[in-house]
């Protein structure tokens, strides 16, 4: 309850009439104040209680603003003026979140403002705060009404979508605007004339004399092919790039364009995130509909500060998937001792499935690198980086040796990267 105006005033005029005419004169002024405090409770806690709703106008991407909608009902019979306070998750700006909107008797009224979000996730509102005056306009009454809720900021989907395909090749571009040509996986696509490095296995032999040059066959590759992304959300991915973004962010996004371009192949693609348990797991599918379940999947994960728990991941991921498989595995290596699991069971499923491992690399240790010997404590600095980078080196040789590709990219560079392999797979017919 607070103090209005009106109550000042009068409690202004009660005190200058107690000074002119002391005596009975201030018992008889509060008494009067009193009865108006508590008619003035009385009537306005008579009235109906507002009935309130929150909605999002539409879905929230990260970095992007969106609105948010307060409704408010007044069932009682008069007007109403009101002071609306919402309360918005700590991380989203929203300075504008509060407000006073009139609702007249017996009606509706939405109160709207804009929020940005810099992080993606799920985070959760809080309840809305209302403030209106008596029915006497002596105090202010102040309601709290329950309206807990969840906020999904998805990534800035549109962002990543229209620059999607501004890294692909012009063979790369052929090659998409082939699979759209009908045909059954393996049939005869198109000829073209034989260019340094084409496999000379497709060289047609046939057209080749007649035309006095040589050309090859470019088939069709099989389609309805399994791919999974693996994201490892465990303590090797737990280091933020700036305030806002973390190298699971851009793995995140890199996830989403490789779903996005898988499916546009004709493959079929699915996912699985982990770290010291399953955290999520989709099976492959294809359509629209099945990379709006991906994104739903995996829109939320965050990197957490434990150690993951390889074996029960590549156990799980090999009790649900029997037919063989291209696999993106996204995680990153530090040293031996912590990495010598991630790398026997990454031997281990390579006997079953086409593994690509991508290690994100940390940007903290780019920079060591090039930190300038100046000191006893700067060359120790030094010297144990270049040890882990030969480790690291050792480790990358050592899964190479068992078949399995790994890319070794920079955040900012995995997700054309990623594309561009998996594009390179396509074309040489290697998947």
């Amino acid at each position: 309850m607070v103090f209005t105006w009106y109550f000042i005033g009068l409690l202004f005029g009660l005190a200058v009439a107690a000074f002119l005419w002391p005596g009975w004169y201030l018992g008889y002024g509060l008494l009067a104040l009193f009865i108006a405090w508590f008619g003035d409770r009385w009537l306005t806690l008579k009235q109906p209680r507002f009935i309130a709703r929150r909605e999002f106008k539409n879905p929230s991407y990260q970095n992007q603003p969106s609105e948010v909608q307060i409704f408010l009902a007044n069932s009682s019979g008069q007007s109403i003026s009101v002071l609306v306070k919402d309360e918005p998750p700590f991380v989203v700006k929203a300075p504008e979140c509060q407000g006073t909107i009139k609702i007249p008797a017996h009606e509706e009224k939405n109160f709207i403002y804009s929020m940005i979000s810099p992080l993606r996730g799920v985070f959760d509102f809080g309840d809305l705060n209302l403030r209106r005056d008596g029915r006497l306009h002596l105090f202010a009454y102040q309601v709290k009404i329950p309206l807990k809720q969840e906020l999904k900021v998805y990534p800035d989907l549109a962002k990543l979508f229209n620059g999607a395909l501004a890294g692909l090749t012009g063979s790369d571009a052929g090659m998409r605007r082939r699979l759209k040509q009908p045909g059954a996986s393996g049939e005869l696509a198109q000829l073209r004339e034989y260019t340094h490095g084409d496999d000379y296995r497709k060289i047609n032999w046939k057209v080749t004399a007649h035309r006095g040059k040589p050309f090859i066959n470019e088939f069709e590759p099989e389609k309805d092919q399994n791919v999974y992304l693996i994201l490892d959300t465990g303590r090797m991915l737990f280091d933020p790039i700036t305030s806002n973004t973390s190298r699971l962010d851009h793995i995140l996004d890199s996830a989403i364009l490789l779903a996005f371009n898988i499916q546009e192949y004709g493959d079929r693609v699915g996912a699985l995130s982990f770290h010291s348990r399953i955290e999520r797991f989709l099976p492959v599918g294809k359509g629209k509909s099945h990379l709006q379940k991906l994104i739903n999947q995996l829109f939320d994960v965050q990197a957490v500060m434990v150690e993951s728990d390889y074996r029960s991941a590549f156990n799980f991921f090999q009790g649900q998937v029997n037919k063989r498989s291209l696999i993106f595995v996204y995680t990153d290596l530090l040293d031996n001792e912590s990495s010598k699991e991630l790398i026997s069971y990454l031997q281990i499923i390579s006997r079953h499935h086409l593994v690509i491992c991508v290690l994100s690399r940390q940007n903290s240790l780019e920079s060591l690198l090039e930190i300038p010997i100046t000191d006893e404590q700067s060359a120790y600095l030094k010297g144990t980086v270049l040890e882990l980078e030969k480790e690291r080196g050792l480790m990358v040789k050592s899964l190479n040796n068992y078949g399995i590709k790994v890319l070794e990219v920079n955040p900012s560079n995995i997700r054309q990267s990623v594309i561009e392999h998996y594009n390179y797979l396509k074309r040489q017919d290697l998947f």
